[in-house]
C-alpha cells in the first residue's frame, strides 16, 4: 500500500519515542546503496500495470555468525521509506549498534515496490560476503549479488558502500571502549584511554596529585602517599612532610673529559661519573695508558719483557689524544712496533762521506791550482 511520505516519518518517529529501549547505541553502520532499475522491473514483471514505474523502498538485514541466512538479523534491520517511482537511487541508511559489534557480518538488502492495490513486490534480494567490521573514516566496497534472479530482475544492480562510525564517547575498533571526558581530572585519547590531567593520577584519574597541588621544597623529591598529608618530601638524608633545599650534586659539572654526570643515592644527593673510554677514576680525571693496555695484553699471551711492545729499543708512548699509542723507532729502525729495519740511513751514511770527499779534493785541487 502507497503511504504519504509525512505520515511514515510519524510513525517511525514514534515507533523511535515510544518503544522503551533503553539499550544505548554504540555507533553505527552507514550503508550507501546506488540502485539501478531502468525497465521499472519487479522480479515477476512490471511492478505497476498503468504506470509502469516502482515505488521503491529497502530492507537491510544485517547479521554475524552463520553465513547462511536465515532472517536473524541479530546485528541491525532497518526499513527505509517509499523513496519514489525512480530507476535509479542514491541513498544512504544508518543502523545503530548495540554492544558487543562483531569484527565481521553478512548483509542483505531486499527492494520493494510499495502498492497500496496489491501486496508490495519483491524486485530483488541481494546478499553479502562476510564483510569486517570496523571503525573507519572510510567506505568500503560491497560487493552485492542478486540471490533470486529472475528474467525480468536480472538487469536490476545494486552497489553498495558500508562504513562503521563510533557514537559520542566511545572508542575503538568495535567501539568497544568507553570514556567521556570530564575536564576536570581527565580527558579521552584518540583510542578512549584516561588521560589525567594535571594533578591527578591513577587508572581512572581520580587521585589527587598532592605533589602537584602541594609541592616539596626544591631539590626534594615528593611521593604521593595514602596519608592525611597525602604526600611525603625526601631530602637531606631524611623525610618529612617539608624539608630544605638540597644542593644539586652534578652542578657545577664534577665530571672531567667529557664525563657524564648522574644523581644517585637514596634521595639523589649523590653523583656518578660516566666517562669515556680512555677515562676513568671518581671524576674520570685519570687516564689509561695505551701502552700499558698493549703490555698487558702481550704478557697475557705469553711475552714476559715491557719492552716487546716496540721492539729493537724502540720507546712506546701515548697518543696524547686518542687511545692509542705510536713507537718512537731508534736509528736503523722502522714500522708500527720497530720490527723494520730502516736501510735508509745504512745507505745514506756512505753516501754522504763519498760526497764530502769529493768536496773536500775539489777544494784542494783548485788551491793546488792557485798556489801555482
Amino acid at each position: 500500500m502507497r503511504l504519504h511520505f509525512g505520515y511514515i516519518l510519524l510513525l517511525l518517529s514514534c515507533f523511535g519515542l515510544c518503544s522503551g529501549d533503553a539499550t544505548e547505541t554504540v555507533g553505527k553502520i552507514e550503508l550507501q546503496l546506488k540502485y539501478s532499475n531502468t525497465g521499472h522491473y519487479s522480479s515477476t514483471g512490471w511492478c505497476d500495470i498503468i504506470a509502469r514505474t516502482c515505488d521503491v523502498y529497502f530492507i537491510v538485514c544485517v547479521w554475524s555468525g552463520d553465513a547462511h541466512y536465515t532472517d536473524n538479523c541479530n546485528v541491525a534491520k532497518k526499513n527505509t521509506h517509499i523513496i519514489g517511482p525512480y530507476s535509479k537511487i542514491q541513498t544512504s541508511v544508518e543502523l545503530p549498534l548495540t554492544s558487543p559489534v562483531p569484527k565481521s557480518v553478512y548483509f542483505r538488502v531486499e527492494a520493494w515496490d510499495s502498492d497500496y492495490t496489491s501486496s508490495d513486490d519483491l524486485i530483488g534480494k541481494f546478499d553479502s560476503a562476510e564483510a569486517p567490521l570496523s571503525s573507519t573514516t572510510e567506505f568500503h566496497t560491497l560487493n552485492l549479488t542478486n540471490r533470486d534472479v529472475t528474467i525480468y530482475n536480472s538487469h536490476v544492480k545494486i552497489d553498495a558502500f558500508y562504513g562503521l562510525t563510533c557514537s559520542l564517547h566511545y572508542y575503538g575498533p568495535q567501539c568497544q571502549t568507553y570514556c567521556k571526558s570530564n575536564f576536570k581530572t581527565y580527558h579521552c585519547g584518540e583510542n578512549g584511554e584516561r588521560k589525567c590531567l594535571p594533578g591527578w593520577y591513577g587508572e581512572l584519574c581520580n587521585k589527587a596529585d598532592m605533589c602537584f597541588l602541594k609541592p616539596c621544597a626544591p631539590y626534594a623529591r615528593c611521593s604521593n602517599t595514602d596519608t592525611e598529608e597525602g604526600r611525603i618530601c625526601y631530602c637531606n638524608d631524611g623525610s618529612g612532610p617539608e624539608c630544605y633545599q638540597v644542593p644539586d650534586p652534578c652542578e657545577p659539572p664534577p665530571c672531567k673529559n667529557g664525563g657524564v654526570c648522574s644523581k644517585t643515592g637514596p634521595h639523589l644527593e649523590q653523583f656518578v661519573c660516566e666517562c669515556k673510554k680512555s677515562w676513568y677514576g671518581p671524576t674520570c680525571e685519570q687516564r689509561y695508558s695505551a701502552c700499558a693496555l698493549k703490555e698487558q695484553t702481550l704478557r697475557a699471551i705469553g711475552v714476559n719483557s715491557s719492552e716487546e711492545v716496540c721492539l729493537n729499543g724502540g720507546i712506546c708512548q701515548d697518543d696524547p689524544i686518542e687511545f692509542d699509542f705510536t713507537c718512537a723507532c731508534p736509528s736503523g729502525w722502522k714500522g708500527e712496533h720497530c720490527e723494520e729495519r730502516d736501510y735508509s740511513v745504512a745507505i745514506a751514511v756512505p753516501i754522504t762521506l763519498i760526497i764530502i770527499l769529493i768536496i773536500i779534493a775539489v777544494l784542494l785541487f783548485f788551491l793546488w791550482r792557485k798556489r801555482k
